[in-house]
């Protein structure tokens, strides 16, 4: 392998294994923060459903419960939301439910239908009243992270390709009084005694 072809891959390497520590650097604090922020929002979501909806699942009253939810549903602050008494039974539910049973979701990261699902159990003095369920869609978070990612890549590989181009323009550049030596040793070697030598320029090898 000749020293120019070592010289572009080296300095190739080098570059590609620095955007990819600053590419998965950046992706891991942005997925990070989206994260804190989605579990952020379905705490504060859970808390003041519970506090809202508690009296009226205790006395069972479902008209006050189904405007609650008809609210939350109309400030899209959530995809669905399900009402459970202590019996499991449905009390009230409105949006898009899941479909098949209901799985609540430990991290946002191991999602796979695009919506964070919870439950939070309300209770009063240790006495559970029932359940809420509710998702949050993470669907466009995952999607500005995949586009991101895609970005990155993009990015990196035109970056790799441009120092790839800019190596071997000065690699070549550089190494020019090398090929000079080099022909002229092969020339002196192969019996031309009178070869003569161009010098230019005022670097170590001239």
């Amino acid at each position: 392998m000749k020293f120019r072809t070592k010289t572009i891959l080296g300095v190739a390497l080098i570059e590609g294994i620095l955007l990819a520590v600053l590419g998965a650097s950046l992706l891991g604090q942005m997925k990070d923060s989206n994260e804190d922020e989605i579990n952020r929002r379905a705490n504060v979501t859970a808390r003041l459903l519970s506090a809202s909806a508690r009296d009226a699942m205790v006395g069972y009253d479902l008209a006050t419960i189904d405007s609650i939810a008809s609210d939350l549903i109309a400030t899209r602050e959530v995809t669905y939301i399900r009402f459970l008494d202590t019996a499991q039974r449905t009390m009230v539910e409105r949006g898009a439910l899941p479909v098949g049973k209901f799985v609540a979701d430990e991290r946002i990261d191991t999602v796979s239908d695009g919506r964070f699902d919870k439950e939070l159990d309300v209770t009063i003095a240790g006495t559970s009243f029932g359940r809420i369920q509710f998702g949050i869609d993470v669907a466009p978070f995952q999607q500005i992270l995949a586009n991101t990612r895609q970005w990155t890549i993009s990015i990196s590989l035109l970056e790799m390709a441009l120092v790839a181009f800019f190596s071997l323009f000065l690699g070549t550049y550089l190494t020019r009084q090398l090929t000079a030596l080099r022909d002229a040793s092969l020339a002196i070697s192969g019996g031309q005694r009178g070869h003569r030598l161009t010098v230019s320029g005022n670097d170590e090898l001239a």
